[in-house]
């Protein structure tokens, strides 16, 4: 669907990331964490998603304690 791939290239612009770009799962990850989560973009890049009001009402799995 087109706006799926909308979203996945607004994703990886968000991340630095090319459209073939490859990498470990974890790698991916983290730098969605960094770059999409922690920065505060996550709204502006995803927020018009279906399941925005989750991502929003729920702090990431994904995030590592320090």
């Amino acid at each position: 669907d087109r706006k799926v791939a909308l979203d996945d290239i607004a994703l990886s612009k968000g991340c630095g990331l090319s459209e073939k770009a490859q990498m470990r799962f974890q790698e991916f990850v983290e730098n969605v964490q960094k770059n999409v989560i922690e920065s505060g973009k996550r709204v502006e890049i995803c927020g018009n998603c279906q399941w925005n009001e989750i991502c929003a009402n729920k702090q990431s799995r994904w995030k590592r304690n320090k």
